[in-house]
Parts: C-alpha cells; sequence; structure tokens
C-alpha cells in the first residue's frame, strides 16, 4: 500500500470514528427528555387535550388526579388556584419573556408510590422531576415545580422546581409539613390550596404576607400580589448541546489524528537545535526522523 493510500483510509477511518461518537450523542440529546419513562401510564400530562379524561380535568391544567382523590369540584378549586398562581407571579412590565411568565406550578396525585426504573432513578431522582419532564412545564425559563401527592399510608409527596421559580424544597417541604392538620383529616383540596398559598407567600418574600395567610384553611390570598422581579435564564437550546457535542468529538479526533505529525514537528526542532550545538551532519538528523516517524 502507498502512502497516500495509507493516508486516505486513516482519514475515512478517523471520519468513521467521528460520524459514529456524533450520531451517538445526537441520539442521548434528542431522546433523554422522553426515553425514561411512559407519561400515558405513569404521569398523563394534563396540558393535553388526549389525557384530560384521565386526570379528571375538562380543560388545560396544571393538575392530574386520574385515582379521584378529589371531587370535582375540588379539581376545580385546585386547578384554578395553579393558574391563578401564574398570573399571580406573572411580571407584564419584564423586559424578557423569562422576566414576564409566570411560575407554572403542577400538581401530580396518585394513591400509591411511583415505582421508578433504574434509569429513571439514576436521570431525574425522584417522582416529581420525572413527572416535570414530562409534563415540560417550563424548560425554557425554568419557573416550574411539581408536587406528587402520594396517598399511601398516611400522605408523603415529592418535589421537584426550576431555578427560576424560587420554591426551593425547604419551601415545599415547609408548606406541605403546615398543611398536617388537614391532610389528617382527610381535607386534601384544601390542603393542596393551602399549600399554594403558603408557597406563593414565602417566596414573594414579604413577612406581611405571610402573616395574612390563613395556613390551615387554604383560604385564597387576599393581598395585593408582589411582582417577582424576574432574572434572564440561559436557555440550553438543543441545537447548542448538539454544536458543543459535535466540537468536543472533533477536537478529540483532530488531536489522535495530527498527534504523531505534532511528535514529528518537534522532532525536527529539536534536531535542528542539536545541529547547532553538536554540529551533527544534516543527513544524519533527517533520516532519523524519518525513521521514528
Amino acid at each position: 500500500m502507498t502512502n497516500s493510500k495509507v493516508h486516505s483510509f486513516a482519514i475515512a477511518q478517523h471520519l468513521y470514528i467521528f460520524v459514529i461518537v456524533f450520531l451517538l450523542q445526537l441520539y442521548s440529546v434528542l431522546t433523554y427528555k422522553w426515553i425514561f419513562f411512559d407519561e400515558a401510564n405513569k404521569t398523563p400530562n394534563p396540558q393535553d387535550k388526549k389525557f384530560f379524561g384521565v386526570c379528571g380535568v375538562s380543560s388545560s391544567s396544571y393538575l392530574c388526579d386520574p385515582d379521584r382523590i378529589l371531587t370535582v369540584k375540588g379539581r376545580q378549586r385546585v386547578s384554578q388556584r395553579l393558574q391563578l398562581l401564574e398570573k399571580q407571579t406573572a411580571n407584564p412590565n419584564g423586559t424578557s419573556e423569562c422576566e414576564r411568565r409566570g411560575i407554572r406550578l403542577g400538581i401530580a396525585l396518585s394513591r400509591r408510590k411511583f415505582v421508578l426504573s433504574h434509569w429513571e432513578k439514576k436521570i431525574w431522582g425522584n417522582a416529581a422531576a420525572v413527572v416535570a419532564a414530562s409534563w415540560y412545564l417550563d424548560f425554557d425559563c425554568f419557573k416550574y415545580g411539581v408536587l406528587v401527592y402520594i396517598q399511601e399510608n398516611g400522605s408523603e409527596f415529592e418535589f421537584d422546581s426550576g431555578h427560576g421559580s424560587f420554591i426551593t424544597d425547604q419551601i415545599a417541604t415547609f408548606a406541605f409539613q403546615h398543611q398536617y392538620p388537614l391532610r389528617r383529616e382527610g381535607k386534601v383540596e384544601e390542603a393542596l390550596i393551602g399549600f399554594v398559598n403558603m408557597s406563593y407567600a414565602m417566596i414573594s418574600c414579604s413577612i406581611k404576607l405571610l402573616l395574612n395567610v390563613e395556613i390551615h384553611t387554604g383560604n385564597e390570598i387576599l393581598v395585593p400580589i408582589n411582582q417577582l422581579s424576574g432574572q434572564n435564564y440561559t436557555r440550553w437550546s438543543t441545537w447548542y448541546i448538539i454544536l458543543l457535542s459535535a466540537t468536543v468529538s472533533m477536537t478529540m479526533i483532530t488531536a489522535y489524528y495530527y498527534k504523531n505529525s505534532i511528535g514529528c514537528i518537534i522532532q525536527r526542532m529539536n534536531a535542528k537545535v542539536a545541529r547547532k550545538h553538536k554540529n551533527v551532519p544534516d543527513m544524519v538528523l533527517e533520516s532519523n526522523v524519518e525513521n521514528q516517524s
């Protein structure tokens, strides 16, 4: 095989490796959102018309109650409260879409714990994160939160939120625990509304507002809303991730392909330095470099 054929074969081989690596990374990026769970059976999306009946709602909502823990009126009240929260936390005067957008809080109810697969636990961590990804509430500005209410052995919950919602795990835990008297009496509807009210009060950063919330009654907040100061959050688009993956792959393959050439250049430079200091004949140095390469 001539040197030109060997060189062409090496280029083709490295291009083949690059294409395979790039396609694998592209596949992982495009499928990571939905490949690890079955939203139709485990976490039906109440914003999707085909799941309205499963979730027990008549229109697009942030509430899904497939086990019918709430009554029809109860689901309506909780759905309205979640929609009101989005309006209360919106800022119409914001300079960007993320600043104008309100917090989207979703609630999924179940009589038993979600059974997560190995990959779901590894990728998402808990059921609330799975629901958040399945419903795709707001992965542009990350102003979302998801409460999974589990009515098994009493009542438990799991929570997940984006950094733009300001509803941290600590706030969610505090707000949920303060609904214990209502949950103990089986007043799930009032407990959920109370959870939303208290979460809103705490993220509004106002002690007066917090004192005006009736924690254990689930009553609506009557205090004038405080518009939250939105922030410009980084939007990680799929194409940006693909471009980054391609750049990394190309850099690694290019470095691997040219490492022998770079080594040869360094050897030639060293040969020139040695020739100046040791007076070694040019022909000997050049032949040694060619043999090593």
